[in-house]
């Protein structure tokens, strides 16, 4: 019978998918001064980016137009209440 290899994990630095998280949070500390002046954390900004791009869109429809996690759903529902609210206010 032939001895085993050890199942060694990849390091971390070899993996495609830590580059892809580390270039993301790079990505995020740059926005956040930014968006912290307008009050906004980085999924919010997202979201809103959605909204401005496409006109009359619902939280379901951002959901089936993009793979989104929950947190990103309830981050899409709280900006388009806020953008409702905000809307209002200006009538």
């Amino acid at each position: 019978m032939p001895a085993k290899k050890p199942n060694n994990p990849v390091p971390l630095d070899d993996q495609l998918c830590y580059a892809i998280y580390s270039a993301g949070m790079a990505i995020q500390r740059v926005y956040k001064p930014l968006l912290d002046d307008l009050g906004l954390t980085y999924p919010q900004y997202l979201v809103l980016n959605v909204l401005w791009r496409e006109d009359k869109l619902t939280v379901g429809n951002i959901a089936d137009k993009r793979p989104c996690s929950s947190a990103w759903k309830r981050e899409a529902w709280f900006a388009g209440q806020e953008t409702r609210r905000t809307r209002d206010k200006s009538w």
